[in-house]
């Protein structure tokens, strides 16, 4: 919203519904430019906000998730085994050099003393802004480090999708039927629609292997190998580290009907794990359910229970829906919403990032206008 549009009820005197998101800018822009309008607040922001806080409580509490990993691929229904073997047999990055691991050591231990130090500072009494300015960091890094433990979560585990992620399951059965061959499972996989790398599938296969390949040559066959008591297989591989706190969101916030066995079995245990988290759950999936259907009737009740489960993060956020009540009661009871403007943006800037580096802003606007 820019400023002209602050004003937009001293030329639009008729303006009776003004839709928007949850900042507090947009709100006093309305007030001043349409004060008779009713404000409404975006149902899609209402739930992006509440993924959000969703994700701050899993950000706290993360380190007690350490050995639970969340699926990656969707495995057939109703065949657990098939999906245990996925995730046994699932794509992992490339090994690093010593150097790599020197420099990622380095770079740990940096990111540790900084997040001790932030929490020292913040038990004798600095404030957020004075240990932001102190240490030359973003009060962001700064409230991110607080809400975790000083001593855990310094290493970032951002997930980072790949092409092969969806052929994960067929490979698995391949190997399982014997054909170890790099190269042939890369044919297979181009005549079934992937388009990545062959290297990727040569790291995946490498990756699987418990002995060397029968076309290996002879000079690097005197490579010591693993005792015979060690296991060099797949799933012999230290403890994951916890998933990120945002696809841990994403995985909670998914209905419990649509989830597989294997699903079911890691959501139970991040419950077992953090105790939180099973409390939080079905408040957030409620929230969810009654903002989809706009079912204002039961947002005093859910009000209630979420303000007694006593977790700060929920708490905090009904706080917040409080000081926006009557644009969050207009969410939950008319049938407005941002869509249409969203939908246009998303257009406007298909069209932008379609043209980049090749025209002006006059082509754009012809673009845009013809279209």
């Amino acid at each position: 919203m820019t400023q002209s549009h602050f004003h937009f009820g001293l030329d639009n005197p008729g303006v009776q519904i003004v839709t928007r998101d949850r900042s507090t800018e947009y709100a006093r822009g309305i007030r001043e430019g349409a004060p008779d309008a009713v404000q409404v607040t975006d149902r899609f922001h209402l739930l992006s906000n509440l993924r959000e806080m969703l994700e701050r409580t899993i950000d706290r509490n993360r380190h007690l998730l350490t050995g639970i990993v969340l699926p990656t691929v969707s495995a057939q229904r109703g065949d657990p085994s098939a999906e245990q073997n996925t995730l046994s047999r699932s794509r992992r990055p490339a090994k690093r050099s010593s150097l790599e691991h020197a420099t990622r050591q380095a770079r740990y231990e940096q990111r540790l003393a900084l997040r001790q130090q932030v929490h020292t500072l913040y038990e004798e009494g600095e404030s957020i802004l004075g240990i932001a300015r102190r240490l030359q960091v973003s009060r962001g890094t700064v409230y991110r480090y607080l809400r975790g433990q000083p001593e855990s979560a310094a290493v970032r585990t951002r997930y980072v999708g790949s092409k092969l992620d969806a052929f994960l399951p067929y490979l698995c059965q391949r190997w399982a039927e014997g054909c170890h061959n790099g190269k042939q499972l890369w044919r297979e996989l181009r005549e079934r629609g992937y388009r990545g790398s062959r290297k990727m599938v040569a790291i995946w296969t490498q990756q699987q292997r418990q002995a060397p390949a029968p076309s290996t040559p002879k000079k690097y066959l005197s490579t010591p190998l693993a005792s015979p008591g060690q296991d060099t297989g797949p799933a012999s591989v230290s403890a994951p580290r916890p998933p990120s706190s945002r696809r841990a969101s994403w995985f909670l916030l998914r209905d419990r009907d649509t989830l597989s066995a294997g699903e079911q079995a890691t959501l139970a245990a991040i419950q077992a794990a953090v105790p939180e988290l099973a409390a939080i759950q079905p408040l957030v999936q409620q929230f969810q359910r009654l903002v989809k259907e706009r079912d204002a009737a039961a947002f005093s009740s859910w009000r209630e229970r979420a303000l007694g489960s006593g977790l700060p993060e929920l708490c905090s956020f009904v706080t917040g829906l409080d000081r926006d009540a009557k644009a969050v009661e207009a969410a939950l009871t008319l049938p407005w919403s941002n869509g249409p403007v969203e939908g246009q943006v998303n257009r406007l800037k298909v069209i932008k990032r379609q043209m980049y580096g090749r025209a002006n802003f006059d082509l754009l606007r012809a673009r845009v206008l013809a279209a």
